[in-house]
């Protein structure tokens, strides 16, 4: 193996006739830097290496050919494989195709390698028949060498970064590291220097901005470290203003084209950067990256807090994305980057406020940044900073008014959580379906409270029942809201009715599920998750106090499916409708094609029923076999959740053998 860029070029050209398909070999210059390969999906290219003396790194982008398919989803691993067949996935992507509408158009591949002796490197894809893959610009490059630029595509051409770290963006993004500084413990900031230095992505600048420290340690220490590190810039606030003009401070001085939220007191992971760097190769328009954390302290064991992937109504209970947190330079720039007012909070309501301009938010979970919890930070005492969680709730106030949601926000079960409560607009006609007869126990008594006002119903709401969803959903369909209960409930929460409408009228919601209780007080509906290709209840049989990871047992969180109580905005549920022949599982059916359709589904476990009466039957075999066939190949992982250890009632082992 040689130094530079080599195509992976001389591809054999009978790979039509099965899998897997012929193996090839690398050849120094074969078929250009520009060559384009094909591969059927569902097929295999191995390619032999010979060990080189230092890590390789393959680097291209990949797509899918025009094909039959109108509906498609194609995963991809990059596979290292030892001469003893040892394998190790070192990249992963998914390609999907959705009724014609590709997402993404392709993918960007950026995975290092370490090749041993007799190495094979596996390129495998998964998916239907009918499409093929197209693997561009795809080279390895090794030794000391930069690696051959991959072309942006088109619509996506951005100016290399200039020499001095200027504007514009190459397939290095240069990070600006913004680290406000006010007179931390003299060792513990050194270790957060130090942690950026430590980074294996080079390409960084640290913007420290000094707000007004009245140690002389602290100074010496700022100087020392620019004067080590051209890299480190420094600049000094005789007086202090607070972390907000600090922070503003540091992105005047930001260059890159990113921006890096790091405090004073904290630690990023080595491969931190690297992480971050490795998405926005593959997804350049990201405005807006996130990671899982842990909280340590030298007195406590060290907490991972596992957060979900984009959430937007979480983000409306909680300041969940929070470290590391990494946003577009020019975004950060465009929303007049952090205000004073809100100190304590002013990442939430940036975070806010970003969100508003922008969707386009990735999370990586994995722990990137280190929370340290000491007697002065938030993480360490609620009571170290009290004025954060007014401000919080002044943050979340004005974005629902900033994008006209109709909402009143309350404190929630404890600090730095909060509730919106969406309010129905006047003259919203509601109508609720129960599956079952009038007769039903606790039919009579909910169809009393559905209109009751002082029951937590609204007025002029009708009831009606019938022997599945999706008789209701066509009987009710003309009405503004559709709440579809899959069997009698008894309402625990004040205004449960109004609450769920209300939130089923926010703009961009599809469907919003409530939180149901079995007979013996244990959790029977809390939202759906998806776990190897199957629907399954999060939280299933959990207690009904039990917040969940991160608060979802109790916070409003978008998830891949709701089921149980669920409301249902008239338009869309006219528009989708339900399958009778999915059952029970029709909800999740629906959930899953709004979603594909551009709208998002909440579960509002903060809205509380306890069924009553028969037990909800098991999922009938023959609609969980129906719904297989037709989520098959889309449903590998779950859109919000990782799910594993920690998740009560998800075993994805156990149903990836059924």
């Amino acid at each position: 193996m040689v130094a530079g860029g080599i195509p992976l070029a001389a591809l054999r050209a009978d790979l039509d006739r099965g899998w897997p398909p012929g193996a090839r070999w690398i050849a120094d210059g074969g078929g250009g830097a520009g060559a384009t390969l094909e591969q059927p999906v569902g097929g295999e290219i191995g390619f032999p290496l010979a060990p080189g003396p230092e890590p390789l790194r393959l680097r291209g982008r990949v797509e899918l050919a025009a094909g039959g398919a109108e509906r498609a989803t194609v995963r991809l691993r990059v596979e290292r494989v030892d001469p003893d067949g040892a394998t190790e996935i070192v990249w992963k992507g998914t390609l999907r195709r959705l009724w014609g509408r590709a997402l993404p158009a392709s993918l960007r591949l950026d995975a290092p390698l370490t090749i041993p002796a007799g190495g094979w490197l596996a390129l495998r894809s998964e998916g239907p028949a009918g499409e093929r893959l197209r693997w561009r610009e795809l080279a390895l490059a090794g030794g000391g060498d930069a690696p051959d630029p991959v072309p942006a595509r088109a619509g996506d051409e951005q100016p290399a970064r200039a020499a001095d770290g200027g504007e514009g963006a190459g397939e290095r993004p240069l990070f600006s590291v913004l680290t406000p500084v006010h007179d931390p413990p003299l060792e513990i900031l050194e270790e957060t220097i130090a942690s950026v230095r430590a980074q294996t992505f080079a390409d960084w600048e640290l913007c420290l901005v000094d707000d007004g420290s009245s140690d002389p340690a602290v100074r010496e220490a700022l100087a020392a470290a620019a004067e080590a590190d051209p890299r480190i810039q420094v600049r000094r606030r005789e007086r202090a203003g607070g972390i907000s003009a600090a922070t503003n401070a540091a992105l005047e001085l930001a260059r890159g084209e990113y921006v890096a939220l790091l405090d004073h007191d904290d630690v990023l992971v080595p491969e931190a950067l690297a992480e971050v760097a490795a998405v926005l190769c593959q997804r350049p328009d990201t405005d807006m990256v996130y990671s899982d954390e842990e909280l340590f302290g030298d007195d406590r064991p060290a907490h991972t807090f596992a957060k979900p992937h984009w959430s937007p109504d979480l983000l409306r209970s909680q300041m969940y994305t929070c470290h590391l947190g990494v946003y577009r330079r020019e975004l950060a720039r465009e929303v007049g980057g952090f205000r004073t007012e809100f100190d304590g909070s002013q990442d939430f309501d940036f975070a806010l406020r970003v969100s508003e301009r922008s969707q386009r938010v990735v999370h990586i979970p994995r722990v990137l940044y280190r929370w340290r919890a000491h007697a002065g930070s938030t993480a360490g005492s609620a009571q170290a900073k009290p004025a954060a969680y007014p401000a919080a709730r002044r943050a979340i106030a004005e974005h629902l008014e900033r994008t006209g949601v109709e909402g009143d926000v309350h404190f929630g079960p404890w600090q730095g959580i909060y509730r919106v409560v969406h309010r129905l607009r006047a003259g919203t006609g509601v109508a609720v379906g129960v599956v079952g007869a009038e007769s039903d126990p606790g039919a009579a008594e909910l169809a009393a409270a559905v209109g009751d006002e002082a029951a937590g119903g609204v007025a002029g709401a009708t009831v009606a029942f019938g022997p599945d969803l999706a008789t209701l959903a066509a009987e009710l369909g003309d009405a503004d809201v559709v709440v579809l209960c899959e069997g009698p409930v008894e309402p625990l929460t004040r205004l449960w009715l109004a609450r769920l409408a209300g939130f089923a009228q926010q703009p961009g919601v599809g469907a919003v599920g409530a939180r149901t209780l079995a007979p013996d007080g244990r959790v029977e509906r809390s939202g759906i998750a998806i776990a190897a290709g199957l629907p399954l209840p999060l939280l299933y049989a959990s207690a009904a106090g039990d917040p969940g990871p991160l608060g979802i047992g109790l916070l409003p969180a978008n998830a891949a499916a709701v089921a149980g109580v669920v409301a249902y905005p008239g338009p869309a549920l006219r528009e989708l409708g339900l399958e009778r022949e999915l059952g029970e599982l029709a909800s999740a059916d629906y959930c899953l094609r709004a979603e594909a359709a551009g709208m998002r589904i909440v579960s509002a476990p903060d809205v509380l029923l306890r069924r009553v009466g028969r037990p909800t039957p098991a999922n009938d075999l023959a609609a969980l076999r129906r719904f297989r066939e037709r989520w098959s190949g889309e449903l590998a992982a779950d859109p919000y959740f990782e799910l594993g250890a920690g998740w009560p009632g998800i075993d994805p082992a156990a149903a990836g053998s059924g």
